[in-house]
Formats: C-alpha cells, sequence, structure tokens
C-alpha cells in the first residue's frame, strides 16, 4: 500500500462532486473509487489520479480469526 508525500483532504463541494460523477457515468463505474485533483493557482482542479479499486488510505476492516471454526 502506498503511502502520500502530501495530501489534503477539501470539504465536499458540489461542481467536483457532479464533475466526478459524471465521468463515472460516462465510463460505467460503479464501486469504491479515489479521485485525486490538484487545485491550480487560476483557482480550477485538474484530475490527476482516478483508482477504480480499494486504495491504500481507504479504511479496512479489521480481520477477526474464530478459533472456533
Amino acid at each position: 500500500m502506498g503511502g502520500s508525500a502530501y495530501a489534503e483532504t477539501i470539504p465536499p463541494d458540489a461542481e467536483l462532486e457532479q464533475g466526478v460523477s459524471l465521468l463515472l457515468w460516462a465510463i460505467g463505474w460503479s464501486g469504491a473509487f479515489q479521485a485525486q485533483l490538484i487545485h491550480s493557482s487560476g483557482g480550477e482542479h485538474y484530475l490527476i489520479d482516478l483508482n477504480l479499486r480499494m486504495y491504500g488510505s481507504f479504511p479496512q476492516p479489521s480481520l477477526v480469526w474464530n478459533s472456533s471454526l
């Protein structure tokens, strides 16, 4: 699992959510994903990475061993 040199989580943004939703709809994707964007000095957001899978920073449930099985 990878790490980030620097990452910032931003509050939800309706315009960004709509854009990502349209992209996922266009490619027919339904499921977990991670979208990484950069924010330009001009105020624009650019998609730089789209992971269509479980990703390293996604909270993973702990596996519990049940010895009675």
